[in-house]
Parts: structure tokens; sequence; C-alpha cells
């Protein structure tokens, strides 16, 4: 009965089912799912209510007296239909507690939460240093289903490296869907059946990225890092590359970022800083006076140099990696041992400004 509900409110979530066609179909499973609680009991409305169990078009329900009658009032001449109060019992699939049996089939961490009428965060998990979320999903066809798809990367948030979307039978058709939601990491996985709830995500798992990898540290370095509280432990590498777009390339792990101009050359202040001053710790005021934000533009242009990182820290916040530290200071949060650069690209580069920060960081080290 579950497989049956589920690919009717694949058609319409907000469906609304009759006692009595559940009881006609399995009565004992009907008796079942209600003591489970997956189907909660809607009382008829008394002000305004209509039944349509086995009807085109829904009657309209009237008191006559002490007796219900279902009348169609696009056909008067039609006699009213008896009803009992019994009649207009309607039952509500309750998707949390359905969520809730996925989240335990499938180890899960989270609460479940309403992303759309038609999506469902279910929970997620890390496996083999991948945290996957997994989203319940009611579509009936690939033009339902495409801008709520393409968008949930959004919805779930950024520090996912891949959405397991589970349905009860809609698969894509369209190849060029497919391709797009591969690219964004999105993998619909029919149940078919609820009598399994598992869902195999291993082929999804070779499809991911590895994680960046985490750097080795020395003893010195982890003791800089409780002294200094950095968050980031990714090795970052300042490849001097302009990339065919014109931004410059900085590798995160084994992740290439393109950084415009503008962010770029504030990162390398930031980098700067780090290996002057372990602390790293630059004032938003400094860095207007030297000309890294306009007048009015301190958040902006860190949220735009953010932004550039945040495919690339895995479960890192961004706000984590370009760190407020303080209400009116900022820093890279990472230990400037694990910050390299390609001094030769970088003394060549095109924009004087780049170049200058560059020659400050080869004489850094004598300098702090």
């Amino acid at each position: 009965m579950i497989d049956w509900i589920l690919q009717e409110m694949e058609k319409q979530p907000t469906r609304l089912f009759y006692g009595k066609e559940l009881k006609y179909m399995d009565a004992g499973e009907f008796d079942r799912l209600k003591q489970e609680k997956l189907l909660a009991c809607v009382q008829p409305d008394d002000r305004s209510e209509t039944y349509g169990y086995g009807r085109a078009n829904p009657l309209t329900v009237v008191k006559i007296g002490e007796q219900l009658y279902g009348i169609d009032e696009d056909n008067p001449g039609e006699d009213p239909v008896p009803l009992k109060r019994s009649d207009l019992t309607r039952y509500r699939f309750c998707l949390d507690t359905f969520a809730n049996m996925l989240r335990v089939a499938n180890n899960l961490s989270g609460a479940a939460s309403a992303l759309d009428r038609r999506l469902l965060f279910v929970g997620e998990k890390t496996i083999e240093r991948k945290r996957i979320a997994f989203v319940l999903g009611l579509f009936d066809s690939d033009e339902t289903a495409e801008t709520l798809l393409l968008t949930l990367p959004v919805r779930v948030g950024d520090k996912v490296a891949g959405v397991t979307v589970i349905t009860p039978t809609y698969t894509v058709r369209r190849q060029q869907l497919n391709a797009d939601l591969e690219r964004l990491r999105v993998y619909v996985r029919p149940l078919g059946r609820t009598d399994n709830l598992t869902v195999d995500i291993s082929s999804l798992l070779t499809k991911l990225p590895a994680p960046a990898p985490v750097a080795q540290l020395t003893e010195e370095q982890e003791a800089d890092y409780d002294l200094y509280e950095y968050k980031c432990r990714l090795p970052i590498h300042i490849t001097g590359i302009i990339t065919k777009s014109g931004n410059n390339e900085v590798l995160v792990g084994d992740i290439r970022v393109e950084v415009g101009d503008v962010p770029f050359r504030l990162f390398l202040r930031l980098v700067l800083e780090l290996h002057r001053n372990k602390s790293g710790i630059v004032s938003k005021v400094d860095l207007r006076s030297e000309g890294y934000f306009g007048e009015g533009t301190d958040d902006q242009s860190i949220h735009r140099l953010r932004n550039c990182f945040v495919r690339a820290l895995g479960n890192l916040d961004a706000k984590d990696f370009i760190e407020g530290y303080r209400p009116k200071a900022i820093r890279v949060s990472v230990h400037p041992g694990l910050i390299t650069w390609d001094a030769q690209k970088l003394l060549a580069h095109d924009d004087a400004r780049v170049r200058e920060l560059a020659g400050h960081l080869i004489r850094a080290p004598s300098e702090s």
C-alpha cells in the first residue's frame, strides 16, 4: 500500500486518501499504517467540504437536517448522494515518519526538513570522507522535476560532495537533464519498492571527486594550530597561472580554483600577512587604506573572495577559511607552512600589484 500511496503522491504531493478507499484496498495494511503513524486522520471541514471518491468531479457536501449529502453543482438535476460523516474522513501520508524510516535504514544523521512540497531533506552521512545528502523527491515527469533538481545543491548547501534524491518510481528520462544533474553531483535513485529502504550509492561514490588530502603536519605546526586556532588543514598552492577565462589559478588540495584579479590581490595580501606574522590578522582599516577595499565595500570584497573557494573546501565553511577575526579584522585561517607559490610566475604576472605582492612574499620570512 505504501508503494501505491507514494506513486499517487508523485502525481500530487498534497494528495489526501479516503479511509474507505484504503480500507477497500487492504484493511489490514490500512490498520498497520495507522498504528505505525504513517497515516494521520484529517477530519472533515464542516464549513466547506467536498467528496470525490470514485468521481471525476467532486461533489459539494451539504447538510440537510441531520443528513449529509453530496451535490453535483454542475448537474443540479442529479439526485443528491447520501453520505455518512465517516465517508468524508481522509488520511494524510506522514512523510516525516517515512523519512525517519529511510534515515534508520540508511544510517543517516540529521533531522528531516521540507525543502519544497515535492522535496524533503532526509539526512546525510559521510562515506570515504565524502559527505552525501539524502533527499526524498516526489516527481512524475522531467518537467515537474527539472527546476527543483537543478536548484537542489543551493537548497541543501555547499558543504556536501553530492546529493542522492530518493524517489518512489521517477527516473530522469532526458539525457541532457541527466548530464546537467551529474555535473551538479545530483543523482536520482528510485526505490521501486518499499520493502527494502536501503539505497545503494556505491556507483555514486565512484563519480564523486576524492576529498582534498589533509596535509601531514610537524609537531611544531600542530602546536601552532593549537595556539593560533587555524580552521583549515588543506595544502594551498598559488600556481601563478592565468586561466583561459583570465582568472588566477589556485590549488586547494587537488581542486583547481579560479580567482579574479581583484579578489586575488586581497588573497595574496592576507597570505603575505600570514607569513609575516603567524596570527595572520589584518585590520579592515589597513586593507581599506592600502586600496584592497573601496569605500563601503569591505563585506562585498570579502564575500567575493570567499565565494571563489567554496567548492574546494569540503566540509569547511568559507567563513572559516577567510575568517572574520574579531569585528574589524580578517585572516586566511591556515598554517603558513601549508601555503606555497610559484614565485617565478607571480613575478611575471601582468598585474603590477600582484608582482609587488609576490616580491614581498619572497622576502616575507626575513620581514617576520
